[in-house]
């Protein structure tokens, strides 16, 4: 993930929907500033493992 510049309503959907999926085993890795901080900003980083 450390190219993406921009996440939308609709890619934080399908993260969670992959975190759903994979009954909470998903690990996100090489999350770059500005992903990073709308994933704080959303919660979801008290959920899923961030490397």
């Amino acid at each position: 993930m450390e190219k993406l510049e921009y996440i939308s309503s609709a890619g934080l959907r399908l993260i969670i929907a992959a975190y759903k999926k994979m009954n909470g085993a998903l690990t996100l890795r090489n999350v770059s500033g500005e992903i990073m901080s709308v994933i704080k900003m959303t919660g979801l980083d008290k959920r899923i493992v961030i490397e």
